[in-house]
């Protein structure tokens, strides 16, 4: 039985069934399904690893894994139970393993971090005693809570000072990488407040991000240990001096065998942060859950590892004599690890005084990215890497990813010059891209053996001005082809062959003569027949198709049950080549034309499934063997409709681990390396991109 909405209405038009389709961000599919990658994620591990040759290498971003309540006890680690590797723990070394963790029950740790929830509190909470104003912490969901009381008899001082912790850790090999490249950037952000401060006399407490990093290269040993170095950034102390601290020195609590690079929030040197993102400055007073985000960028972790390489230790606390023994770790921020990534919440508390500290960790999110700025609609092309193309103000940018463990790579193609957003495709042996230009000219920029070169395609070629951004798609010789629309509502084919570029006014030569279009037509093949698709000025959703020798054209909104259209349509096929055609209508309802064995059908897939509704425009894509509808929501999350088992299913994508608000239309490609990819603008300005693994797994790129 069909759903509501799913009315199909039987069209006498041309049933030419569909075996490729190459359009604006829709690259050869071929109706094959899409291989998964080589990277996994599993439910409760910090970080994705890709998998060769028998080994499971984890690698950036990291994204707080959410917890559950029946998994709070594999999470919550204290001595002599150590935390496990490449999932996330709360670490609670604040007793010495007597008595065990249990639930607190009798009392709410939120009074003291501000973590609250609405499942039962113990559930959530843990501590070394029920016992009001104990210490303890809160796990619930991607929020952590803790509380640390030095007037609890539990309480474990190394040093006069102890911490309570959250984070990743990765002692065996392999590791996880600092920076792929000297391009790349580590990107640290996370929510975090402090609720309670009541520390006493000389007694003092902080918070601060961490990362231990491991020398790879094995070049510097001390204790029979390979070098390495904890990086600290502190954002918390009633001490404003340490605001902006860089530091290296000792770890005297003997917590880690590697020195300590302590700095701040503030500091100049080792860290810069992101204008305009809205973080925190350093806090001096307690203070409601914020933003903290920063960078490291390779140049400023260099500064840090000379501090670290000038570091001056005595071999006992009766020699006078100092020893520089990390002289000879490496200089090089490639060679480098991590063996630990969080944030914690730290007390020292000398005889006589007390401390207290009550805190909360949420969505800690650490990725490695190159430093970019979208300006508009991005879309995704192999060339032949997988690659993603965008506009940055004027200028015309190619990001290339993959995820065969080489860094991504940022590409300037333009200067200046752009004015719509840019499409790439491959075709005649070549990467391209085409975008109009401030003057409404067509632009074409190709790679070949030299390199990048650009073209103005209108002046040289005398084509009429662009009326709307161009579309490409591949022929099935693999020529390039090229649709657009002119200033009068025109559709144009600008087609390369032996001998030139050829243009034709489609519509001129329909028979009948095509309406006039709006937007951005785009075009496809479909067993041989060159097919075009655009939204004309009534709202009408218009195909062109070459047949028997002749341009033709028919409605498709035609078909019973179709709506106006309210963007550009875009269309996809199936693993049984059967073409799919979808469009936003006014109420931000999906609908889907399809052609099977009794014509053209169309569905409402909104009205299907009771999806949200939709702004911009919706794109299509095979992966996982399922047909699938992506778009912006009017939340701004990725939305999915998925086709499976003769009937619609609706995701939402923006529950995926790490996934940010969109602030542009979604995109998607089929990467030559056979995976499905989703990329868009984020709300920070940034490239961001799921990929299909074992599901869909998010990255910031």
């Amino acid at each position: 039985m069909m759903k509501k909405g799913m009315l199909r209405a039987r069209s006498l038009s041309p049933r030419l069934m569909s075996v490729l389709y190459i359009g604006a961000g829709l690259i050869v599919f071929g109706g094959k399904a899409c291989a998964a990658s080589v990277i996994s994620l599993a439910a409760g591990e910090c970080m994705p690893a890709r998998i060769s040759d028998g080994n499971s290498t984890p690698m950036l971003p990291l994204y707080q894994p959410p917890v559950l309540p029946e998994g709070l006890d594999q999470v919550v680690k204290s001595p002599p139970n150590l935390p496990q590797d490449r999932v996330l723990s709360v670490w609670d070394a604040w007793d010495s393993g007597e008595p065990p963790i249990v639930p607190i029950n009798s009392w709410w740790l939120g009074e003291f971090t501000g973590v609250t929830s609405t499942i039962a509190l113990g559930s959530y909470q843990r501590g070394h005693t029920d016992q009001y104003g104990y210490s303890g912490v809160q796990v619930a969901g991607t929020t952590v809570g803790l509380w640390l009381n030095s007037m609890d008899p539990g309480a474990k001082l190394y040093y006069d000072s102890n911490a309570l912790g959250m984070g990743c850790w990765y002692e065996a090999s392999p590791r996880p990488s600092l920076f792929p490249s000297m391009a790349h950037q580590l990107d640290i952000s996370f929510i975090t407040g402090v609720k309670y401060d009541e520390s006493i006399a000389a007694a003092t407490a902080q918070a601060y991000f961490e990362f231990v990093a491991i020398d790879g290269t094995g070049g510097c040993v001390v204790n029979d240990q390979k070098c390495g170095l904890t990086f600290q950034v502190g954002y918390y102390s009633r001490n404003r001096s340490y605001s902006r601290i860089e530091l290296a020195h000792s770890d005297i609590t003997g917590t880690t065998p590697h020195p300590i690079v302590q700095a701040a929030i503030e500091s100049p040197n080792w860290l810069h942060r992101v204008p305009g993102d809205g973080s925190l400055d350093f806090q001096s007073e307690v203070f409601s859950p914020g933003l903290i985000h920063f960078r490291v960028s390779p140049e400023e972790f260099i500064k840090a590892i000379e501090a670290v390489r000038m570091l001056k230790v005595k071999s006992s606390q009766n020699d006078g004599e100092y020893t520089y023994p990390y002289a000879g770790i490496s200089i090089n921020p490639l060679d480098y690890e991590f063996s630990l990534i969080g944030a914690d919440g730290e007390i020292y508390a000398p005889q006589g005084s007390h401390g207290q500290l009550g805190m909360s960790i949420s969505n800690l999110r650490v990725t490695s990215t190159i430093p970019h700025h979208v300006s508009g609609e991005i879309a995704g092309f192999n060339e032949p890497l997988p690659g993603v193309v965008f506009r940055d103000g004027m200028d015309i940018k190619l990001l290339i990813s993959n995820l065969d463990g080489k860094p991504n790579r940022l590409l300037n193609l333009a200067s200046g010059s752009a004015e719509g957003d840019p499409v790439g495709y491959y075709a005649g042996n070549a990467a391209r891209v085409i975008y109009r230009d401030s003057s409404h000219h067509l632009r074409e920029i190709f790679e070949s053996q030299t390199g990048w070169a650009e073209w103005d395609m209108t002046s040289t070629l005398g084509l009429p001005v662009l009326g709307a951004d161009p579309r490409p798609f591949v022929g099935v010789d693999g020529s390039a082809n090229v649709v657009y629309r002119d200033e009068a509502g025109d559709v144009h084919l600008l087609s390369l062959d032996a001998s030139g570029w050829h243009d034709t006014n489609v519509s001129a030569a329909s028979l009948p003569r095509g309406s006039a279009a709006l937007g951005s037509p785009e075009g496809y093949i479909a067993n041989g027949v060159k097919r075009i698709i655009y939204r004309d000025t009534n709202a009408g959703i218009v195909e062109l198709y070459y047949f028997n020798g002749a341009w033709n054209q028919w409605q498709m909104t035609s078909i019973t049950g179709s709506a106006p259209a309210f963007s550009d349509p875009t269309g996809y096929v199936d693993s049984s080549q059967r073409p799919h055609v979808i469009y936003r209508d006014s109420a931000g309802d999906i609908h889907e034309f399809r052609l099977d064995s009794d014509g053209w059908t169309h569905t409402d897939v909104t009205a299907a499934t009771g999806a949200p509704s939709a702004q911009g425009k919706a794109s299509g894509i095979l992966a996982g063997d399922a047909p699938r509808a992506i778009y912006r929501g009017v939340d701004n999350h990725l939305h999915e409709l998925v086709w499976w088992m003769n009937s619609w299913s609706h995701n939402d994508l923006s529950q995926t681990r790490g996934a940010v608000l969109l602030a542009g239309d979604p995109r998607e490609f089929v990467g030559s390396d056979g995976v499905a990819r989703i990329d868009y603008m984020g709300v920070d300005n940034q490239v961001h991109e799921l990929f299909y693994g074992n599901g869909w797994i998010h990255r910031d790129m």
